[in-house]
């Protein structure tokens, strides 16, 4: 690492961060010529403007003259480049300055370099059937259509990159698994499935073909190599631009009215994960049908905040389900999540992630601007008959059941007080608790008009306008509930329904409530002796702050609980960054044991990377620390405590990832310009 300050010449600094690229990042030697490009020109820019400067007395104000020139500057045709094009020169810039600043070296902020903004895309929908329509133009009757209907097929199937779809060999491929492994970004391998469709049409295809060749996909017009070249295959295959002209072709000819090009083919989230947009909780289905065109998104500076929707696609492809402390995503292997290594925040797809990491989630929304729906009383009303209810049109009543008569007098007095109907508390006479009886058509009709009132438990949700409405309602919907389907000596919710409980787990964040969504099967022994066996969900609420915002927010009637105390505690995973702190402190002699001794923390090496992982306050006392000692600045402790003290970001450790059998399932993508991701499901998603 350098010293503080010695900052080598602009030329040094392009090589030293393009051999990290090569060696460290392994980029494609592609993006390594495409940047040297991009930061050529800016040293080239330098020398003209400000010679004699080197890259440690760039300022802001100089970044910003840059910015200038990029916009006046003209390509070979004496056109003004494109902002997009800009954007390629400092995201180049930007991204060796943020390399920079990790290495130690005192260079300028990245940050004082902004990104042009661009035109807006209008929204792009990409369904089932324009796929499909796509697909049935190709003529498979000779063999280049039977190619395209293949490549289509196979695109479609996986989400393959192109560049990854055209390196495709005979060999690459097991037409009997239907499983592949693919080299992608970051020379990283990861597997993928091919649906039996676009097996059985490669399968027709190669037969068809009856050659030598390695590459599945290759050209058939046009001059032809001769038949002993050794080079013959790779001349023959197809390139990305090739693949990107068919499926434009296609597209033209499925009369689709925007242009097609093969990343539109590439998507991500299962359709019922849910979505925090500007108006509430909706599913990635309900985002995709809506006219909504703003979703809640991590911003840089680790806050959450609105960002638009310009671009909206779906496909079929296989799934995965990932369990991170208690929340669940189901995406395709493409789709990327958020991890922390090397320090920074990165960019991880879903087949890459393993078991015992940690994925970026989400610890809070904001919800100011709820609308007034109904009496709050109506929605705790509704609540407790979801949890622990009838509401029957063919009966014309209201069933509510209890243990706890005084539970059920409450609510006896809440009906009359709402709407001056009377009902009546008595014992069950099938069980062991008793029961409240409203028998009443017209407050039957109001409840099934606002919650989805089911025979089967499995099948219920929560209300879907709820998410929309003001906290007081919220929150008393979640206190009915609670008192109808919570415990008193353990702060969860329980229910046969698992996507109730998932609904009930994004209403939580709203509060700021962390809690742990768990299946598990169980056996229950009914009134009439018979045995029933099922899955039960619980949502569980572990650590000692989201109990207490529970208690403080959710106006439940089982005040007088004993909460357990569990040892669960938030986690941080940043142990690369206490191994560059200590690296700091061997490399200047700094002693710093003993002092952490006194915090009851006896072994600092052990919060390393690759070791334990540490806890949060465990970590706040290190940076803390550190700095006391000297080892380092305080720009660099505001920075580390900005990350982990974020109000609206938390870890989630994966503790099981599976293949979601071998059926295909329909999928969608959002694209969100500037921040580039989205919270879905408790997690921060990459929009792809």
């Amino acid at each position: 690492m350098s010293a503080k300050g010695a900052v080598p010449g602009l030329e040094d600094c392009i090589q030293e961060y393009l051999e990290y690229l090569t060696v460290e990042r392994q980029v494609s030697p592609f993006t390594i010529r495409n940047y040297r490009f991009y930061l050529s020109k800016f040293a080239a820019w330098l020398r003209k403007f400000y010679p004699g400067k080197e890259l440690g007395e760039v300022t802001s104000r100089m970044l910003k003259t840059y910015r200038v020139y990029l916009a006046q500057t003209k390509d070979e045709k004496g056109a003004y480049l494109a902002p997009v094009t800009q954007g390629y020169y400092v995201i180049a810039l930007r991204s060796m300055l943020r390399y920079l600043l990790r290495q130690d070296y005192e260079v300028v902020s990245p940050e004082r370099l902004e990104l042009p903004k661009g035109k807006e895309h209008s929204i792009k929908f990409l369904d089932y059937a324009h796929v499909t329509a796509m697909i049935d133009k190709a003529d498979t009757t000779t063999i280049q259509g039977l190619r395209d209907r293949v490549l289509m097929e196979t695109l479609f199937s996986t989400g393959l990159r192109v560049s990854e779809l055209v390196s495709l060999n005979k060999t690459t491929i097991n037409l009997e698994s239907r499983e592949f492994g693919v080299l992608g970004k970051g020379k990283k391998i990861r597997v993928v499935f091919l649906s039996k469709s676009a097996a059985n049409w490669i399968e027709r295809y190669l037969r068809e073909r009856n050659d030598h060749y390695s590459p599945i996909f290759i050209r058939h017009g046009g001059a032809k190599p001769a038949i002993d070249d050794p080079k013959a295959g790779e001349k023959l295959r197809l390139t990305t631009r090739s693949v990107q002209r068919i499926i434009g072709k296609y597209g033209r000819l499925a009369h689709l009215p925007y242009a097609i090009t093969p990343h539109v083919m590439r998507h991500c989230l299962h359709p019922a994960t849910r979505i925090f947009d500007e108006y509430g909780i909706r599913t990635v289905r309900e985002l995709f049908y809506n006219s909504t065109d703003k979703v809640y998104s991590l911003m840089s500076d680790y806050t959450i905040d609105l960002a638009k929707v310009t671009q909206k696609t779906t496909h079929i492809t296989y799934l995965y389900s990932i369990w991170a402390d208690g929340y669940e995503i189901k995406c395709s292997g493409e789709h990327k999540l958020f991890s922390f290594e090397g320090g920074v925040i990165v960019e991880k797809t879903a087949s890459e992630v393993k078991v015992g990491e940690y994925l970026l989630g989400i610890k809070k929304i904001q919800h100011e601007d709820g609308r007034p729906l109904y009496d709050p009383r109506l929605w705790r009303l509704l609540g407790y008959a979801l949890g622990d209810g009838v509401v029957s049109k063919a009966r014309r009543s209201i069933l509510l059941f209890d243990k706890d008569r005084s539970n059920l007098e409450y609510y006896q007095n809440l009906i009359f007080d709402l709407y001056g109907k009377k009902s009546k508390v008595e014992l069950n006479k099938i069980s062991n608790s008793y029961v409240l009886t409203c028998n009443d058509i017209e407050l039957v009709e109001i409840l099934h008009s606002i919650a989805p009132f089911s025979e089967r438990a499995k099948s219920k949700f929560v209300p879907k306008n709820l998410s929309e409405a003001t906290l007081d309602e919220i929150a008393e919907f979640l206190a009915g509930l609670y008192d109808a389907e919570g415990l008193t000596s353990d702060p969860r919710y329980f229910s046969s329904s698992q996507e109730l409980l998932e609904d009930v787990q994004m209403l939580l964040l709203y509060f700021g409530i962390d809690a742990h969504l768990t299946t598990r099967n169980r056996i229950v022994t009914l009134p009439q002796g018979r045995e029933f066996s099922g899955t039960i969900s619980d949502l569980i609420i572990l650590d000692k702050e989201s109990q207490a915002l529970f208690y403080q927010y959710i106006p439940t009637l089982k005040r007088n609980m004993k909460w357990k105390v569990t040892n669960f505690s938030e986690k941080v995973p940043y142990g690369s960054i206490v191994t560059e702190i200590l690296a700091k402190a061997k490399k200047d002699n700094i002693a710093y044991s003993t002092y952490f001794e006194r915090f009851k923390i006896k072994d600092v090496a052990r919060y390393q990377e690759g070791r334990i992982v540490p806890e949060k306050n465990t970590f706040v006392t290190l940076i803390n620390g550190f700095f006391k000692l000297g080892v380092i600045t305080e720009e660099e402790k505001k920075k580390y405590l900005e990350l982990v003290n974020s109000p609206a970001l938390k870890w989630l450790k994966v503790k099981s990832k599976t293949k979601m059998g071998s059926a295909r399932h329909c999928v969608y993508d959002f694209y969100i310009p500037g921040s580039h991701n989205l919270i879905t499901g408790g997690f921060v998603s990459h929009n792809s």
